[in-house]
């Protein structure tokens, strides 16, 4: 619950950054209410933007489709050494480990 609240009020603080990606809500008090503060939501590239940016920190994230896959730095202007690699599904975020 706490990451919300953090993500929430990064995008909050920073909306005019976050506004230009929520033209399918009617503000950005509707996309917090509606996607971030709901318990059992998944998280989106948004949500992880803003949560990697409030953070300080950089995470790379491989994005797996039926057809493709790409990897990405979040946020995307940050520099620095990357602190976590996650595997992306569609609808799901999985944490992955080194041996």
């Amino acid at each position: 619950m706490m990451l919300r609240f953090i993500i929430g009020g990064e995008i909050k603080s920073h909306s005019a950054e976050y506004e230009p990606y929520l033209y399918l809500y009617n503000s950005v008090q509707d996309f917090i209410s509606r996607e971030v503060d709901v318990i059992d939501h998944q998280a989106d590239f948004l949500q992880m933007i803003a949560l990697t940016r409030y953070l300080e920190v950089r995470v790379c994230i491989i994005e797996v489709t039926d057809s493709s896959m790409r990897i990405l730095h979040l946020p995307e202007d940050a520099s620095g050494p990357i602190i976590g690699n996650f595997l992306f599904i569609p609808g799901h975020y999985d944490l992955l480990y080194k041996y």
